[in-house]
């Protein structure tokens, strides 16, 4: 990741990051995690074995979930096998090595652009839903040439970072997106997508969701007594909860919004400086993957006639891990 180098990125993650929401978890059952992308998983059991079966027992309950590609990746910069292998290294290796634990969810926080099909690829991978940043904020539907569809939500990813609580936190958000949700007659569930880089799991909102639905329900039943006798004018408070990221769309969905369909690419806005940065890197992605592509199907056709031993099924996974 942009933080540092992978290696220092992944420890950052794994002791500011992951071991904090683990433990928040214990004390606060009620709070949730999510993450990005199967390989932060993979580097954070690489560094903290003893963490299994507790990181485990979190995802079979669904309070700590994992995006289903094995990396947030740049998609127009990788081949097409790439594409599929996303959901081979992530979803499936998760699936693999932690049976009766799952994702569905497809996790693009930075990286913009959808290409063509990939309506079509996460639908044949198991996908329902696209968290993807960058993006109009909003739902929508993205539809592949053959009529693939996964619901998307446009998450916030931009501007500096606010103070979740209050006036300035969700309660502004809450205003800022009700004439959105009023014009569309989407249901009244108001998802506060608060996020930002490396953001550490903050501690004080468990309590803090916690007094304010405490404090709801007291001015609600205070208004409703006031009120009783006056049914029109009795309210119900609004609930704050935590949910992760595939809760926090289903929940929605369930509800059968009706949100616009988009068909065609989405064309990759960083592509003016990002491929002439990095195209060293770049072209030498795509001649490894060619590489690798030539030799499955070369093994393959080989095997086919009996003139190979045993498919090196270990070595090509490694080699597009790489």
């Amino acid at each position: 990741g942009w933080l540092d180098t992978q290696k220092v990125t992944a420890v950052y993650r794994s002791a500011e990051l992951i071991l904090p929401a683990m433990e928040i978890m214990k004390q606060y059952p009620y709070f949730r995690y999510s993450m990005e992308c199967v390989t932060y998983l993979m580097e954070f059991l690489e560094r903290h074995p003893e963490k299994r079966q507790e990181m485990a027992k979190l995802m079979r309950e669904r309070r700590f979930v994992w995006g289903a590609s094995y990396v947030e990746n740049l998609e127009l910069h990788v081949g097409p096998e790439k594409l599929v292998r996303q959901f081979y290294l992530g979803r499936r290796w998760l699936r693999k090595n932690f049976p009766g634990c799952d994702t569905i969810h497809y996790c693009k926080t930075d990286p913009p652009t959808m290409t063509l099909q990939m309506p079509q690829i996460l639908s044949k991978a198991g996908i329902k839903y696209v968290l993807q940043g960058r993006m109009p904020w909003g739902f929508y539907n993205w539809e592949s040439p053959d009529g693939s569809r996964v619901f998307v939500f446009a998450i916030r990813y931009s501007g500096p970072l606010v103070n979740p609580k209050g006036n300035e936190g969700w309660l502004q958000y809450a205003a800022e997106r009700e004439a959105y949700y009023g014009s569309r007659k989407l249901p009244s569930q108001m998802i506060f997508d608060f996020n930002s880089d490396y953001l550490p799991p903050p501690v004080s909102l468990p309590p803090y969701v916690h007094e304010q639905n405490a404090a709801m329900k007291r001015f609600a039943e205070a208004w409703n007594q006031h009120y009783r006798g006056q049914f029109s004018r009795q309210i119900k408070p609004p609930l704050l909860r935590f949910v992760e990221a595939e809760g926090t769309v289903e929940d929605f969905i369930r509800k059968e919004p009706d949100v616009p369909t988009l068909k065609g690419d989405w064309p990759l806005n960083w592509a003016y400086y990002d491929e002439p940065a990095h195209r060293i890197g770049l072209l030498a992605g795509r001649e490894a993957h060619n590489r690798i592509l030539a030799a499955e199907r070369l093994y393959a056709g080989l095997m086919q006639k009996g003139q190979a031993g045993s498919y090196p099924t270990k070595t090509f996974e490694e080699a597009w891990q790489e």
